[in-house]
């Protein structure tokens, strides 16, 4: 497991910067006709959901795709 020690602001822009990323994945999950990638892109989504609550985000889940 790798551990990184990050200060308040550094971990503020860390979530941002993940928030943002996010965001942008979502976009391109439901642009993508093809279902092999697209359920690639909802498994980053879910790595990155669970990074972003292990750095304290208030994100929401994916509704119902």
């Amino acid at each position: 497991m790798l551990k990184l020690e990050l200060t308040d602001p550094e971990a503020g822009l860390r979530r941002e910067v993940a928030e943002e990323w996010l965001s942008d994945l979502r976009g391109e999950i439901g642009a993508t006709d093809s279902l092999d990638y697209r359920e690639a892109l909802k498994g980053k989504e879910s790595l990155m959901l669970g990074v972003l609550e292990r750095l304290g985000a208030r994100v929401t889940a994916p509704s119902g795709r």
